[in-house]
């Protein structure tokens, strides 16, 4: 490589962007400093100039510091630059060990991939957990733990949106402090450095002891990356705690999802909950890309992604599917139970008195497959153990283009379940308006603030017959999130949590590290409400302070923006919004007491 550098005259040059864009509060925005860079190369005149005007123009409805902030970021970026001296000469020879389509596809190598190769993709099957290998090494500021400040709340866990830091309890950890609640064990929080975004929410929401945090980001150059499936760890506390979840063994790591993503922690704690009886049916959107990107796959359980606008009913058909094969196993099983051999016979009555227990139905499963039993019954082995489907998607599906199917399904009565990442906007495809968006929220198509009020999905779900509804926002409440998860589970029928989710299309001008900050504040000051429906209304958060209000959407540049385009328009807009949040919370609160 060096040899055709210096052969093709082809100078390199360096620069810490990340590092720069981190120092003037713009964590992870590197296009401008990239930008005059190029321009300077080139030795375009007036490139600092023109880039400037172009800054103050592109970034004026985000507020002044954003302008400041990349104009100072542009010029640091330009006397900091320092060109590669190419030194010595010598042959590299590249030796690729890893010939897997996983790999291949990871170097940019598919037109190489033999047709031989791609057979056992046939059926549309794709391996899971592939990120678990990828270490990709991306930041160089990572969360330390500092376990004499720990108090093994596991909020840190819950919190974050890769699945990094992990709450490890075992009986022989060097660095383990004593496990509260359990003698003879040790607690420690582990981090996979090469997996970390660098997002710092983990550090953001820690509590920490006496006033100092158990979680401090630094800057490191040299990573580790842990295999948490080779570290022993075990569970002694239920999931229905933060710190019993916490201790769960995450089956959603990794994803390519933005740092300080507020969608994840959510799908993440819903794995940690029910583990692998789940199954999961992916509207398109963000959580479909980062949720299964080829070949970068974080889930470790069942998961297919739908189109954008059928999700709910691609759900349904899944469910429907695993009903009539166990429904044809059950037939099957009382059909042949007095012809087998006894220890058979054992397994299929422990099978038919806990159909639907996930952890009997398994070990049954993996108890009968060595068993000389009835072929069709062979033939339908994997669907033995009891499974629960899940909907997942944006509010784009959910409000729009899916409500449709998402309200027939609600209204099938069948026991399916549906998780809405509700971030107000459509992210994936660049920030659209959608029925979830706010009143006077700037967005794609409400460029002066949107002019309608979100439509109230709760309201709608619960009118709905034998209908479970839950509205969450983690940051808030951890303990009321996982709460509506179990219940939503456990509810005969079906049911709905709309999980309110920050996203960068907010432009939240602290950055994504207070993301599950922003959500407390959310509920706070009354912009979402937490709340439980289940036959009976339960709201969940205190009584909101409605002076807080105007901080949080001043902390947004989605609400913000309006106001520097068109200051009365703004106030006139966002006060309404106000009211309409003032009374839904009335209302909310005078039918549920």
């Amino acid at each position: 490589m060096k040899n055709m550098l210096k052969y093709m005259k082809i100078k390199m040059y360096k620069i810490d962007a990340e590092n720069i864009a981190s120092k003037n509060n713009l964590k992870g925005k590197i296009s401008k400093i990239m930008e005059v860079l190029i321009l300077k190369l080139l030795h375009v005149e007036d490139a600092t100039s023109m880039l400037e005007e172009s800054i103050k123009k592109a970034f004026a409805t985000k507020g002044e510091d954003i302008v400041n902030n990349n104009i100072l970021a542009m010029h640091e970026a330009i006397s900091n630059l320092k060109e590669l001296k190419i030194t010595h000469e010598y042959d590299e020879t590249i030796s690729i060990v890893d010939e897997s389509v996983i790999n291949m596809i990871n170097e940019r190598r598919g037109n190489k991939i033999p047709v031989s190769k791609l057979m056992d993709f046939a059926c549309g099957r794709f391996p899971g957990a592939t990120t678990n290998n990828e270490k990709r090494n991306i930041s160089n500021i990572v969360p330390r733990w500092i376990k004499e400040n720990c108090i093994e709340c596991g909020m840190c866990v819950l919190a974050c949106p890769h699945a990094v830091n992990r709450a490890i309890a075992n009986e022989s950890d060097a660095d383990g402090i004593p496990f509260i609640g359990k003698d003879g064990l040790k607690y420690s929080i582990k981090i996979s450095e090469k997996d970390c975004t660098g997002c710092g929410v983990c550090a953001s929401v820690c509590p920490g002891k006496m006033g100092k945090k158990a979680l401090e980001m630094v800057e490191k150059t040299e990573k580790v990356g842990i295999d948490f499936d080779a570290i022993k760890s075990v569970n002694p506390l239920p999931k229905t705690t933060i710190k019993g979840v916490a201790l769960e063994r995450p089956l959603f790591a990794y994803s390519g999802a933005c740092a300080g993503c507020g969608e994840t922690p959510y799908i993440k704690m819903l794995t940690q909950i029910l583990g692998e009886k789940l199954v999961i049916a992916n509207a398109t959107g963000c959580s479909s890309i980062y949720g299964g990107s080829t070949p970068s796959t974080p889930y470790s359980i069942p998961w297919a992604n739908s189109l954008f606008e059928d999700n709910a009913e691609f759900a349904l058909g899944i469910h429907i599917s695993y009903k009539q094969k166990r429904d044809r196993i059950k037939h099957i099983i009382k059909e042949t139970i007095n012809s087998v051999d006894e220890d058979i016979k054992e397994l299929f009555t422990r099978w038919l008195e806990n159909e639907n227990d996930f952890e009997i139905t398994k070990d049954v499963k993996e108890k009968l497959q060595d068993k000389l039993i009835p072929k069709e019954l062979n033939d339908l082995i994997d669907y033995i153990p009891a499974r629960t489907i899940w909907a997942i998607g944006g509010d784009g599906w959910a409000y729009d283009i899916g409500y449709g199917g998402l309200d027939h399904v609600l209204h099938s009565n069948e026991n399916i379940k549906i998780l809405v990442l509700d971030t107000e906007v459509y992210s994936n495809t660049g920030g659209q308006s959608s029925k979830s968006t706010k009143l006077g929220a700037v967005a794609e198509f409400a460029n002066f603030g949107k002019r309608t009020v979100k439509k109230d999905l709760f309201k709608i779900a619960s009118c709905i017959p034998n209908c479970y509804v839950a509205s969450i926002s983690l940051g808030a409440n951890m303990m009321q999130a996982i709460k509506a998860f179990n219940e939503a589970e456990a509810h005969e029928g079906p049911a709905i949590i709309i999980a309110y989710s920050p996203c960068i299309e907010h432009g939240i001008k602290t950055g994504m590290t207070t993301s599950s900050k922003e959500q407390k504040l959310a509920v706070e000051c009354g912009y979402t409400i937490l709340m439980r429906y289940d036959g009976k209304y339960h709201i969940d958060s205190k009584e909101p302070d409605f002076s807080k209000y105007e901080t949080f959407l001043d902390n947004e540049v989605r609400f913000n923006a309006l106001k520097i385009k068109d200051k009365e328009l703004a106030s006139k807009l966002l006060e309404s919004q106000k009211e309409n949040a003032k009374n839904r919370y009335e209302y909310y609160k005078k039918i549920s007491e």
